[in-house]
């Protein structure tokens, strides 16, 4: 077993690590309205095309001491962090979910939030088709797959379960958007449905209270060091991204041990 569980961790941690790549990819080119498969790689600074040993995850950051090989000019911080955040992910889903049909749809998650948190830092805006991915993510982790052994645990009632988390946190959230003024952008509110689809509504609705309180820990101080003024627009996915991708991996046991510490509280 442990043989077994060093082997898939490698493979889950490797396929991270050049998803993580990918996804550098994808956060450069969405916004630009580029293609993240055709055309090579390039260089954000000089535009030289990228040759494969520029490539490699982590590593030809490290080894090019974080420079273009051809411009010498520092390449950001955020293309190694990236990668390795999202290898780390992915081993993650391999130790919670195991290396069956489980953790695809929650690998296929994660890299959708990363993506989508990355840009929202950037733009300020999350691209319709993330929120639309992770809805099929969320199709592919309820809707049975005979050829895995999955048809038994498919019902109607978990499918609409999950259609009521979505429909109850996409309203709520666009209720507060019209109270407030728009307090909360479309985007996010169409990433929170989709997520909630995924996740079900007791850790959708975790993630989403997670969210603004990893926020404020962050706005308060940045207000207070006049980093940021009250009415700067605030990138949100960044803060529910990383709520949602630990109620993927741990949302069931936060909520039990907060469900066993009110009620042992209450005797």
């Amino acid at each position: 077993m442990e043989v077994y569980n060093l082997f898939y961790g490698a493979v889950y941690l490797f396929t991270g690590l050049w998803t993580g790549s990918f996804l550098n990819v994808c956060v450069w080119r969405f916004p630009r309205q580029l293609s993240p498969i055709k055309g090579r790689s390039s260089c954000p600074r000089c535009g030289h095309a990228l040759s494969p040993g520029d490539l490699v995850p982590v590593f030809s950051w490290l080894f090019l001491r974080g420079k273009c090989r051809y411009c010498h000019r520092p390449i950001s911080r955020r293309y190694p962090l990236t990668e390795a955040l999202t290898g780390l992910v992915f081993l993650l889903c391999f130790y919670v979910f195991g290396a069956g049909f489980r953790s695809v749809p929650a690998c296929l998650f994660a890299s959708a939030l990363i993506t989508a948190a990355w840009i929202d830092w950037d733009f300020t805006y999350i691209p319709d088709g993330i929120s639309l991915f992770i809805l099929l993510a969320g199709l592919l982790s309820v809707i049975p797959l005979p050829a895995y052994g999955l048809l038994t645990r498919f019902s109607w009632k978990s499918l609409g379960d999950h259609i009521v988390a979505a429909v109850l946190i996409g309203s709520a959230l666009f209720i507060v958007s019209r109270l407030t003024g728009g307090g909360i952008g479309g985007g996010d509110i169409k990433l929170l449905a989709a997520s909630g689809f995924y996740l079900g509504l007791p850790r959708g609705l975790l993630a989403l209270f997670g969210g603004y309180v990893l926020a404020a820990a962050w706005v308060v101080p940045a207000l207070m060091r006049g980093k940021i003024h009250r009415r700067s627009s605030i990138p949100m996915a960044p803060f529910f991204a990383v709520s949602l991708i630990l109620s993927l991996l741990w949302g069931e046991q936060i909520l039990n041990w907060y469900l066993n510490l009110v009620f042992r509280g209450g005797v």
